[in-house]
């Protein structure tokens, strides 16, 4: 469970993005390219952020993610792809949404 006290949505959705995929936000904020597991959970961040944060633009979840804004559109769409094909990153990916939106 996310403590949502004083919490912003940002920061939710990240919480929510490191339990449902057991990757560490340092690992998957930074820079790096790293690994499958690495994209597939920033595309679940961004997802999460783009779903629970409508109001937050593309340039500043890439800002965020020290991305461009075109990345950050391509890898949001990419996991609404993933989520028709792949069982487990849509488990992840709604586990994620979940946590971020529980009241």
């Amino acid at each position: 469970m996310i403590d949502k006290g004083a919490a912003d949505p940002i920061e939710i959705a990240l919480c929510a993005t490191t339990q449902a995929t057991g990757i560490p936000r340092q690992y998957f904020m930074g820079p790096r390219r790293g690994n499958r597991d690495l994209a597939y959970a920033r595309f679940i961040a961004w997802r999460t952020i783009r779903k629970t944060a409508p109001w937050m633009s593309l340039q500043a979840i890439g800002a965020l993610f020290e991305r461009h804004h075109s990345t950050i559109m391509k890898g949001a769409q990419q996991a609404e792809n993933l989520i028709h094909f792949d069982a487990a990153f849509r488990a992840k990916a709604e586990l994620a949404l979940e946590l971020a939106t529980q009241t």
